[in-house]
């Protein structure tokens, strides 16, 4: 499993942007979103969204059984547990046969400091 999530991180992964024009109801210009740097039980954390998209995870055609899933990595409304309930996920998926779709949605609860926050 290790081998398997390292070769599909090292890749590429196309996307699929959501809201090709203005994101309803984002106060802020588009973005990449923003990394949080803490470290915390050794979880890449996104922290603030604001162009959610969909990584795609296709399945290797050698094992494919047709099926997709779509992934929301949790993380309590503040961040996104990227690794841990994402794209470790979506690499699991993948061995068994499923293509993936990783979502990268907004947050709820921005972070601290935040411009949009009243």
């Amino acid at each position: 499993m290790i081998l398997l999530s390292g070769s599909c991180l090292a890749q590429k992964k196309d996307v699929i942007y959501l809201w090709p024009g203005k994101v309803p109801g984002e106060l802020k210009e588009k973005q990449p979103a923003v990394a949080n740097t803490e470290t915390k039980g050794d979880v890449f954390r996104y922290d603030e969204v604001t162009n959610p998209l969909m990584e795609v995870w296709p399945a290797d055609p050698e094992v494919s059984n047709g099926a997709s899933v779509i992934v929301c990595p949790g993380g309590g409304y503040r961040i996104l547990a990227w690794d841990k309930e994402g794209t470790e996920i979506a690499a699991w998926l993948n061995s068994i046969g499923y293509s993936a779709f990783v979502l990268q949605y907004r947050i709820p609860e921005k972070k601290k400091g935040s411009s949009s926050e009243a």
